[in-house]
């Protein structure tokens, strides 16, 4: 990820000019490793000498990388074809030095100002990787600390230093191992030639694609040609309107606010304990430096919500393909939100800002009010009144459904072979997705089972250890609670007992041919885990043996000698990722358990017959609104999650996938796939996505739903007048089922407005309250 560029100003001496033109470049590689135009080559022999005037204060230890990518596509045969490199790798990204030890590059230099550039990372390596140092310059002390967890990433720091003269120092104080792929130094006064010349171009083709690769893709641009609205005279001598749309309508760069939506005042409704997202946007007239938004607290006349229950973020604009297996064609989405520190802006170029308001479980009803301030270093300053009303009840849960995501577990890279620090990084990685999960509504999540050996004799048996690892911190957080789906080997074992290159993707590869033994063996692996199981109280596990296997008649037969193997074991259930309506999959039905289908199949009426009759359950993968295809449908992500999953009939939504990342993980176009859903700091901190929240807002669409179907049952069980109130709420309730048009996938077309969900909400809202 690039963050912004940190300046850190280190006081010495008295300033003095250096010599006009005096920059040093230098490229970190190997003695053949490709050298950048301009750059000098550093190698880990480069020991400083005072007739060289650089070099490295130790080469003891110190270790050189060269991984530079072919543009030429490779063909993947699981996946049957060519895909591309996982970053496209120029002459600075594609080598570095490395070390786990202190060092230190010297560099003999006149007094004067100066910027180092420092690029730190490395073009290959594995997810297990963490890299975490500190940098700085002798003789102060201020430093900078770098993290880069896993391979393809790179991050860049630039140090503003007052040098006395003489040798200047780079120091690099490791925590586990150091990266450094290259170092610019040029004095302070020639900054902005040196990054208008070429620097500038440089962090362009780092962050974006190198010159010969983006001539390949095509930007689609965004289009808003209406009028600017009238601007107060208070918004033009500011230098800025401020507006507010509803947060899950899309707000692009260019969008051009509508004149109500001008000077903006927010308004809200929630329960305790819930979360309620709110937005403004700022609309620069000009360049604003050190721009922030800042939120106050709010008060009712009895109580408080502290202003740190209000979390701001600044949405950041991502390049994204329109498709995650696209190529060529790409364009900006409003996407990321990030934790908003003080930012620059661009002149007409839009900044949203996304709040988000905890209510505290204890709040008191009430109105609350209070005010956010927009603020800016060369600007006056803007109040935005913010209104939260506090209903006076709380929302409740339907308990047998199941709010889960696709994951990629970080504890699975926790090894003893790893530095402590890089363990503590997965684990807390872990930990937090986890919390976020649950602050999100979800009850469950896909794992996997590890420790499974076959020996010689074709016996089984499972180490459960890893296993439960994952399954008990999942516990801790309440996401083990329900049936919980685990991935099996399948594949990696076909390709150890019968085809060597496993059963490939959709299983394109498995033949008509697969000997029965092979089934017998997944019965046996099964066998192993369902032992296993009793020993860790581990909940049902649904087994799930192959991801999206095709229609082709090979895969079909493959499949049900798999599930027929499965079932053979008494009570065991099984999970299959396909849409059952293809006719093709008819001979799997007998031993499918739960069918997870990626559109809602079907009506409702249709779902829970064939659940009765069949005796199976139905589940869904909405992948459409998860970013894999498309980052802005916000409210179809909204419906979805709510409504549309209360018309749905089907009891989970379970979309692939918590986080999804290919090459660098803040570079959308590099790689096989598009990146997608949340992000990650450097720490291992989540960061959130529009598409993120909106799963949290239909989760608690739902609930509302809940609450009132529960209290409707409630008031009926009292009967009289309690009885006549239920009637007329459950005629509202079937007003509001009756209003959603059901679709099979919810995303941009024919759904509610943002204001029209709130208003259904608070329809819901009005009869829980009447019903109280």
């Amino acid at each position: 990820m690039t963050w912004p560029r940190i300046l850190l100003v280190f006081a010495a001496l008295l300033p003095t000019t250096p010599a006009p033109g005096q920059i040093h470049r230098f490229d970190m590689g190997t003695a053949e490793s490709a050298l950048r135009d301009g750059f000098t080559r550093v190698t880990a022999q480069s020991l400083y000498s005072s007739e060289a005037g650089f070099g490295w204060q130790s080469a003891d230890g110190l270790r050189e990388h060269d991984r530079h990518y072919s543009r030429e596509w490779e063909y993947n045969e699981s996946r049957g074809s060519t895909q591309p490199p996982p970053i496209y790798t120029n002459e600075i990204t594609c080598d570095s030095i490395y070390d786990t030890r202190k060092n230190s590059f010297l560099l003999d230099l006149p007094a004067g100002d100066y910027r180092l550039w420092v690029l730190c990372g490395r073009s290959a390596g594995s997810a297990q990787d963490y890299h975490d140092f500190d940098l700085g310059v002798r003789g102060t002390v201020t430093t900078t600390t770098v993290k880069i967890p896993g391979p393809y990433r790179f991050e860049r720091r630039e140090l503003a230093v007052r040098h006395p003269g003489g040798q200047l120092a780079l120091e690099i104080e490791p925590r586990t191992t150091w990266l450094l792929a290259a170092l610019v130094v040029f004095p302070a006064s020639e900054a902005k030639s040196v990054r208008s010349d070429w620097l500038d171009a440089l962090e362009q083709e780092i962050d974006f694609l190198p010159p010969d690769e983006a001539a390949k893709w095509q930007k689609t641009e965004h289009v808003d040609d209406r009028p600017m609205p009238e601007l107060s005279d208070a918004d033009r001598e500011r230098g800025y309107a401020l507006f507010a749309r509803h947060w899950s309508e899309v707000i692009y760069p260019n969008t051009v606010p509508r004149g109500e939506e001008l000077k903006p005042e927010l308004a809200a409704f929630a329960t305790p304990g819930e979360y309620e997202p709110l937005t403004v946007t700022v609309h620069p007239l000009r360049d604003l430096q050190g721009a922030e938004l800042v939120a106050g607290e709010l008060r009712s006349d009895s109580a408080v919500i502290p202003a740190g229950n209000l979390e701001i973020r600044s949405l950041r604009n991502m390049l994204v393909r329109p498709n995650y297996s696209t190529y060529y064609h790409y364009h900006v989405a409003p996407d990321v939100l990030e934790r908003h520190e003080p930012m620059d802006l661009k002149q007409g170029e839009n900044q949203r800002f996304w709040i988000t308001v905890r209510v505290p479980d204890d709040a008191a009803p009430g109105i609350y009010e209070g005010r956010l301030t927009f603020r800016a270093a060369d600007a006056g300053t803007a109040e935005v009144p913010l209104r939260l009303r506090v209903l006076p009840f709380r929302l409740k849960k339907d308990p047998d459904l199941i709010y889960g995501m696709y994951y990629r577990d970080p504890l699975s890279s926790v090894d003893p072979r790893n530095t402590p620090e890089a363990n503590a990084y997965f684990q807390r990685k872990a930990e937090w997705e986890r919390q976020d999960m649950v602050a999100h509504g979800m009850n469950s999540h896909i794992s996997s089972v590890s420790g499974l050996e076959r020996d010689a004799q074709g016996n089984w048996t499972m180490n459960g250890e890893e296993t439960e690892r994952r399954i008990a911190l999942s516990r801790r957080y309440g996401l083990a609670d329900k049936p919980l789906v685990v991935s099996l080997p399948v594949s990696y074992w076909y390709g150890r007992l019968v085809d060597r290159r496993g059963t490939g993707s959709h299983l394109r590869l498995v033949g008509s041919d697969v000997p029965e033994s092979f089934f017998d063996e997944v019965r046996k692996m099964v066998e192993a885990v369902e032992r296993e199981k009793p020993k860790y109280r581990w909940p049902e596990l649904l087994y799930y043996p192959i991801d999206e296997p095709s229609t082709s008649e090979a895969s079909v037969q493959f499949m049900v000698g798999v599930l027929r193997a499965i079932k053979q074991l008494p009570g065991v259930r099984t999970y299959v990722t396909a849409d059952p309506t293809h006719e093709q999959f008819g001979p799997m039905w007998p031993y499918v358990d739960v069918w997870c289908c990626q559109p809602f199949v079907w009506d409702h009426d249709t779902i829970r017959r064939l659940s009765r009759e069949k005796n199976v359950e139905f589940w869904c993968y909405p992948n459409h609104i998860s970013g894999e295809n498309d980052h802005t449908p916000v409210r179809g992500a909204r419906m979805t999650w709510g409504f549309g999953f209360w018309r749905s009939g089907f009891r989970t939504l379970i979309p692939w996938i918590y986080q999804s990342s290919s090459g660098d993980p803040w570079n959308y176009l590099d790689g096989s796939s598009m990146d997608f859903f949340n992000r990650s700091t450097p720490e291992g901190e989540p960061i959130p996505v529009t598409l993120w929240e909106a799963y949290r807002e239909g989760i608690d669409d739902g609930r509302y739903v809940y609450t009132l179907q529960q209290a409707i049952a409630r008031a009926k069980q009292r009967g009289g007048q309690a009885a006549e109130r239920a009637a007329e709420a459950q005629r509202e309730l079937a007003y509001v089922w009756d209003a959603i048009q059901v679709l099979e996938k919810y995303k941009h077309d024919d759904l509610w407005s943002g204001e029209a969900f709130d208003a259904y909400r608070w329809l819901l809202a009005t009869q829980i309250m009447a019903l109280q």
